[in-house]
């Protein structure tokens, strides 16, 4: 059984002029995304859309930008979600790098129809000294049982550290609006989602201690 997977990029104006760095980490993944979205809001600038929207027709990627003004990431990732057209929608912050086997280990994992969603451990700045190649046994993956609202960053029950922002989930958990994320706050909409997924009878949020990103913690 085959996982598709849509690679959802989120950006806005003040960081869009990442999107070069992160189009090499997707284009590095030792396998390929079914699809790429980009999703952008506050680009107001026609010079800079045009570039925005060039760059991914060139990589046959889709995107949406709502140039208005600036919205926050619960619409960016809700918006993406709903766009996707694959099994599983892997959220990526624009400015973040990318593990290169993070497809290939998200087609692994999703196969498992337990798991709706999936969270991970990630590399700091400084902590990062290359990436190490994945562990692909099954068991290195664990379902989460509780949520701390109160850290900055999720932690699991053996108080490892969470990248819960760039969450991979269930596409249909989103288009059908079992799960979505609060638009009207930040920080605390990826928390608030992650305790939905925890809470839902119906669904399951599994964590891995593999570090899939390098996180910038701004």
């Amino acid at each position: 059984m085959n996982i598709s997977v849509t690679f959802c990029v989120t950006c806005c104006d003040k960081d869009v002029h990442y999107l070069d760095q992160c189009i090499k980490y997707i284009k590095s993944q030792t396998v390929k995304p079914e699809e790429v979205v980009v999703i952008c809001s506050g680009l107001a600038d026609t010079n800079a859309i045009d570039q925005l929207f060039n760059k991914c027709k060139k990589n046959n990627y889709i995107v949406y930008n709502y140039s208005k003004k600036r919205l926050l990431a619960g619409w960016a990732r809700n918006t993406g979600g709903h766009i996707s057209t694959s099994d599983v929608v892997c959220f990526c912050d624009v400015d973040d790098a990318i593990h290169p086997q993070k497809c290939e280990y998200l087609k692994k994992v999703f196969k498992d129809s337990n798991v709706s969603a999936l969270i991970h451990n990630y590399h700091t700045p400084e902590s990062f000294g290359g990436w190490e190649e994945l562990n692909f046994e099954y068991e290195s993956i664990q379902k989460v049982e509780r949520i701390n609202l109160t850290c900055s960053n999720i932690r699991t029950k053996n108080d490892e550290d969470v990248a819960h922002g760039p969450i991979s989930c269930r596409t249909n958990m989103l288009i059908n609006k079992e799960i979505t994320y609060d638009e009207t706050i930040s920080p605390g909409e990826d928390g608030i989602f992650c305790q939905d997924i925890v809470r839902h009878p119906e669904h399951h949020l599994y964590y891995t201690p593999q570090k899939l990103m390098v996180y910038l913690l701004n």
